[in-house]
């Protein structure tokens, strides 16, 4: 059976293997940078049939019903129902648009071609093949979406594939066929377009799924397969074995590392250095799990394999092994914190588990890395404990340990600063705690091993929290630093977007030429094309001159020449923005600077040069609507510091400017702050960091102080990461016993009941908890909008309620309407004619950028302009932005319908988001305390109302015949009352039974052993009466030779005497045997003593062997042991039938607390009905004797604390076995 297992896990591994070599070769050949052009052409070709069947759908019900009455339908219908398929319909009326059933295009009145010779365009960042059909002065157009391609890519935006088209990998897009590219054709056999496929393509996590799965498998069933192999390895070569497995498992982990293999794997992200790095031998989270995983594993093979019965008994050999596994223990323990040290300070994975947010897939794997080592250190200090506790005393170890673990302590601290005392009390308690249950003589039972989980996990929480403060710590001086150069890598970002636009403006350039008396115009041009939202943080001044002008200096009045001054300023202070005309100008003002400098040639005059200077200067005490997201590249996003952190910046103790949450002060006088370059402080529940960069500047970097709440949380979420891997280590131990048929006890399934109830109700208390907070609060935001629409509409009535029409000429006046109420409103805001056209926006990069159309969202058109309701709030989406968008008509003041207004919330989704998951996570955490508290609880009171049962129990398991047993003393009246009362009562009753019983079988035995005596006694009688009758009357008779008779009968006579007189001894013993006298004694000395003794028997060899080669001490009468020993060797060599060479075998040994004696032969072995009365009195196989000697045996090995047990087979021998209590 054995061996059909192992067989069965390496075929398992074998053809894992090879199932993922398979499955990593289709993968690597499937997402790469080859595509099935014949599928990828059908799957577009039936897109673009299905859209046509729209098209001639929608021509059908305009054709029957009319166009005025299908656009109500066709809103309500087909809006939602063409949502997500990646087909877009538009319906045109005498060249204006009147449907469209997605505003993620934006759309003009009227491009219909009528015959497309080029069907595919790009289109507001995404490429789609056209399809037109007209009916008369109506026409319709419709989109097939091949790919979106954003300007920016970021966590919203990503350029993908139309999902219908099943697009696995990444190609750019061309409509001019190219070489060394997929040509795309439609079904009459014409050019479309070109795929190119990108360089740098590598697999992704989904990609390698499948592989990765089928390879851990292998892994897996190789290690099950080799733990049950060294099952069957003989106990002489584990630990041999235990070191080639060792040998093999780290060297396939190098050359795993060395090539890259698998390479499915280690082409992913996870095994990329993005997450974590720390050198050649840590180069990725994904290198250091496996390395985690591999030392559990070789751990744990240890713990159950490695064995001590071959070593050597020489005390200076065992001090040896002492040193060394102390020292093997003090380096694993600080290899383990190192590990874990780096996996903190050398990543950027968040560490931050009490906030549910902040985990993430690498968090997790995180910790799991961190409980796999923390456990190895527990099992590799539990199994050194268990080797040594065979030698020395608990004082000799704990002095081994503490000695090199203060030593190293001592040596890092002086060269490495590294000063982790709690470590070190961690480390101690552990082995302290380990060692004092081992020597207390019991196993590790349940709640020792809870203690110790809960000791790890206090540890470990204090660990990580720990080093994840020194990591922000470290990450906010640079942050610190960063702010101190007055950088703002949002405008950087912009300003390099301008500066190809400028470049390609026109008007500006016209402007320019004629600045004489145009430059009130040019910056007006300037701020609505390309100062508005984001830039109304800055103050800005331009400025125009030629190579010939000068400029008065307002501070001095003096003149200099306009391009020396700010050439000055470049020079002086500018920094280049890489590819741009734009410098920042790093002049210590505490405010973020910047200058451009654009240059436009005279048309006139080749010589004459204008130059176009812009001046950005950041505003003091800034606080405005931030720059959202998704208008950020994701390299920008990511260095977004004010998503993360307040900060604040004071110049000359004076509060320049602010951002976040935290509310400073506009003295940093009120902070007495100590003059250091860095410095923490805790102020109002906050961390602050203050950097003086200079004398006169102070940067403040905050966030929210951690507190003991946030504590409790991160130990709950490790405890019950430490509580999986116990349960996951026990079924996997357990594995092989596990049995479907499961019979609990009372208590275990009063806990079970209870925790089971607990938790069920948590979590549907906690689920109706979050969904009606979630709930009210959706509630309450959409209140909240509606409150911010009716302020915007009285704003906008107060500014333009009188109009009667929105016109051209006030689109500028109401876009500058606009910005200022978003600000006001800390909202954005959109206003759209009553075609549903964009009019006007407080947000023009989104449009410009073609992020969304420039259309309402059609759901919304429908129900405020054909369903006539006054409000109507849904979620949008740009990307994968999901957001809140609020639409409602907008009247003047005499009632006169104007506009549509917009709030899109997607520069405050993320706040809203945030502001819900708190309470979401504070309501979980809060429930996972509770649930903790109460399972805790749970255990107490299952126990509380078990604990007569199990005193019954225990009552029960110890009554015994013959003996006084001790009533339950139980003062409660309940059922355990009543019952207990009737276990007292019939305790008195077996009392008085078992007194009688005892009476009846005294006199039964004592009557059958005289029976027996009698017998035994009367054998010899008889024969001794026959010789002295014979005798005398030879004697009287006077028979020649009677002398000599009357020497042989004597003789006769004595050894009849001899026989009666053992009789009487035996049955002396039996009734009486003699007070044991309890000593310390040598038991390998006593068999060995008994084995000389009897090794000289006829044809019987004997074999003493000690496998300890140590001596082995119990507390016994060594009398007894010695005739233990003697009546056991004696069966041993009366049970090997004549003519057969004999082997007796004595071994000593001890395993664990005991100290076991085996004795075996090669006799002929015990019948199945012998062994059922092998332990009773009188019965013997034997020709002589009484049968009392293994009774006898039996006795005096129970009544030192031990117990006696046989294996036997029919016809090849038996073995008995002695176990006694070690003592030190």
């Amino acid at each position: 059976m054995k061996k059909n297992l192992l067989k069965f896990l390496f075929v398992l591994a074998l053809v894992s293997l090879i199932i993922g070599i398979a499955g990593e070769y289709f993968v690597s050949h499937t997402y790469s940078k080859n595509i099935n052009i014949h599928a990828f052409t059908q799957k577009l070709q039936l897109q673009r049939n299905v859209l046509r069947d729209v098209l001639n759908n929608f021509a059908s019900e305009i054709n029957n019903k009319g166009l005025e009455k299908f656009l109500p339908e066709v809103f309500n219908r087909y809006s939602s129902k063409l949502s997500g398929t990646g087909l877009y319909v538009f319906i045109y009326k005498n060249q204006n648009l009147v449907f469209w059933s997605d505003n993620s295009f934006i759309v003009n009145d009227w491009h219909f071609t009528g015959d497309l010779q080029q069907p595919v365009a790009f289109i507001n960042n995404a490429w789609v093949v056209i399809e037109q059909k007209s009916i008369g002065d109506i026409y319709l157009e419709g989109f097939v979406l091949i790919k979106n391609e954003f300007p920016v890519e970021n966590k919203f935006l990503n350029d993908k594939f139309n999902s219908k088209l099943d697009v696995k990998g990444d190609f750019d897009i061309s409509v001019i066929p190219q070489q060394s590219a997929f040509q795309i054709t439609d079904s009459k056999g014409n050019f479309l377009f070109s795929l190119i496929p990108k360089d740098g393509f590598y697999l992704t996590e989904s990609h390698s799924c499948i592989p990765a799965v089928f390879y851990f498998l292998a892994v897996f069933f190789l290690l099950l397969g080799i733990s049950e192999w060294m099952k069957t390895v003989a106990i002489n070569h584990k630990n041999l074995m235990i070191a080639v497995v060792f040998i093999t498992l780290v060297t396939i982990r190098f050359l795993m590392m060395f090539f890259q293999f698998p390479h499915v794997l280690y082409s992913t992200s996870f095994f990329s250095p993005d997450a974590y790095a720390s050198s050649v031998i840590l180069p990725s989270l994904g290198d250091v799990l496996i390395d985690a995983l591999l030392i559990f594993y070789i751990v744990i093979l240890f713990y159950r394999e490695f064995t001590t019965l071959t070593f050597s008994r020489i005390v200076s050999q065992q001090k040896t092994y002492l040193i060394i596994l102390m020292c093997v223990n003090v380096f694993f323990s600080y290899f383990i914190v190192f590990i874990a040290r780096s996996l903190i300070l050398n990543s950027s994975i968040s560490y931050e588990i009490y906030n549910i947010l902040n985990i993430d897939f690498e968090t997790v794997i995180a910790f799991v890395i961190l409980t796999s080592l923390f456990a190895s250190q527990f099992f590799i200090f539990d199994k050194t404990i268990l080797i040594l506790k065979q030698w020395f005393s608990y004082k000799i170890i704990i002095l081994w340990f503490v000695i090199p673990e203060v030593t190293l302590f001592l040596i890092t601290f002086t060269f490495q600063e590294f000063n982790e005392l709690y470590s070190l009390l961690f480390v101690f308690l552990t082995f302290f705690a380990l060692a004092f249950f081992r020597y207390s003589g019991k196993n590790l039972g349940f709640y020792r091993y809870i203690f110790l989980i809960f000791l790890t996990a206090i540890y470990l929480t204090a660990f990580t929290l720990h080093y994840n403060h020194i990591k922000s710590l470290n990450i906010r001086k640079v942050i610190a630093v960063g702010l101190s150069n007055e950088h703002d890598m949002v405008a950087e970002m912009l300003l390099d977007d301008m500066q190809k636009k400028i470049g390609k403006d026109r008007i500006i350039s016209e402007l320019v030429q004629n600045s004489s008396d145009k430059r009130t115009e040019i910056f007006q041009y300037l701020r609505e094309n390309y100062f508005s939202g984001f830039w109304t943080k800055y103050d800005i001044q331009t400025t125009i001159c030629t190579s010939y002008d000068n400029l008065k200096i307002t501070q001095t009045g003096e003149f200099y020449g306009c391009f020396n001054y700010f050439d000055e300023i470049v020079k002086e202070y500018g920094v280049n923005i890489p590819n741009t005309n734009f410098y920042f100008v790093d002049n210590n003002n505490g405010r973020i600077s910047y200058l451009g400098i654009l240059a436009f040639k005279n048309k006139e005059f080749d010589s004459l040069s204008t130059r176009l200077f812009i001046e950005f200067d950041s505003r003091l005490l800034n606080q405005e609507l931030g720059y959202p997201d998704l208008l950020l590249d994701k390299k920008v996003s990511d260095a977004n510091i004010a998503k993360k952190y307040s900060y604040a910046k004071y110049r000359n103790k004076k509060l320049l400017t602010r951002n976040g949450d935290f509310d400073y002060r506009l003295s940093l006088n009120i902070y007495n702050i100590p003059h250091k370059e860095f410095y923490i402080k805790n102020i109002d529940n906050y961390e602050h960091l203050f950097y003086k960069p200079d004398k006169k500047t102070t940067i403040v970097l905050s966030i929210p102080a951690l507190d003991i709440y946030d504590v409790l949380i991160a130990f709950s979420y490790i405890l019950i990461l430490f509580f999986t891997l116990f349960i996951l280590c026990f079924l996997i131990r357990n594995i092989n016993k596990f049995n479907l048929n499961v019979t609990l006890n009372i208590r275990s399934r009063i806990l079970i009941s209870f925790i089971a109830v607990l938790i069920l109700s948590f979590l549907l208390i906690g689920s109706g908890t979050v969904y009606y907070i979630i709930t009210k609060y959706e509630n309450k935001n959409f209140e909240n909008i509606s409150e911010k629409m009716q302020s915007i509409t009285v704003e906008l009535n107060d500014k333009i309620g009188m109009e009667d029409t929105l016109h051209s000429e006030q689109k500028d006046f109401i876009t500058s309407l606009l910005i200022k109420f978003s600000n006001v409103f800390y909202s954005d805001i959109n206003l759209y004619d009553n075609n549903g056209k964009l009019y006007a926006t407080s947000r023009s990069e989104v449009f410009i950028k073609g992020l969304v159309g420039n259309l309402m969202n059609p759901e919304a058109f429908y129900n405020i302009a054909y369903q006539r309701k006054p409000e109507f709030i849904l979620e949008e989406h740009i990307g994968g932005l999901k957001y809140l968008s609020a639409y409602m008509p907008y009247y003047n003041a005499n009632g006169k319908f104007l506009a549509y207004l917009n709030l899109p919330y997607f520069t405050r989704q993320n706040t809203l988001t945030r502001e819900i998951s708190s309470f979401v996570i504070t309501l979980v955490n809060i429930y996972l305390i509770l649930i903790l508290l109460a399972m805790s609880f749970t255990v107490f009171i299952a126990n509380g109302l078990t604990h007569p049962l199990i005193l019954l129990q225990r009552k029960f398991r110890e009554i015994e015949l013959g003996k006084k047993n001790e009533p339950i003393v139980y003062n409660r009246v309940d059922e355990i009352g009543s019952l207990v009362g009737e276990y007292n009562k019939m305790l008195e009753e077996l009392s008085n039974s078992a007194e009688m019983l005892a009476r009846s079988e005294r006199e039964m035995a004592w009557r059958e052993m005289a029976k027996q005596i009698a017998h035994e006694i009367k054998n010899p009688l008889t024969p001794m009466k026959l010789s002295v009758q014979q005798l005398l009357r030879s004697y009287k008779n006077k028979i020649p030779g009677w002398e000599n008779l009357v020497d042989k009968m004597s003789k006769t006579l004595i050894e009849q005497i001899d026989a009666l007189s053992a009789i009487a001894s035996e049955f002396s013993l039996f009734a009486r045997l003699p007070s044991p006298v309890i000593e310390r004694i040598n038991l390998v000395e006593k068999a060995q003593s008994v084995v000389e003794l009897y090794k000289q028997s006829d044809n019987v060899k004997f074999v003493f062997d000690n496998h300890n080669n140590n001596e082995i001490y119990i507390n016994a009468d060594k009398e007894q042991i010695l005739r233990i020993l003697t009546n056991l060797v004696k069966n041993a060599i009366q049970a090997i039938p004549s003519g057969k060479e004999g082997l007796v075998k004595v071994e000593t040994y001890n395993y664990s607390s005991l100290a076991i004696v085996k004795i075996s032969d090669n006799g002929t072995g015990i019948s199945d009905d012998v062994q059922q009365k092998l332990f009773n009195p009188n019965f013997t196989t034997k020709s002589g004797g009484m049968g009392l000697g293994l009774v006898m045996v039996k006795n005096m090995v129970e009544g030192m604390g031990g117990k006696v047990h046989y294996m036997t087979k029919l016809g090849e021998g038996t073995t008995f076995f002695v176990e006694l209590t070690c003592v030190d």
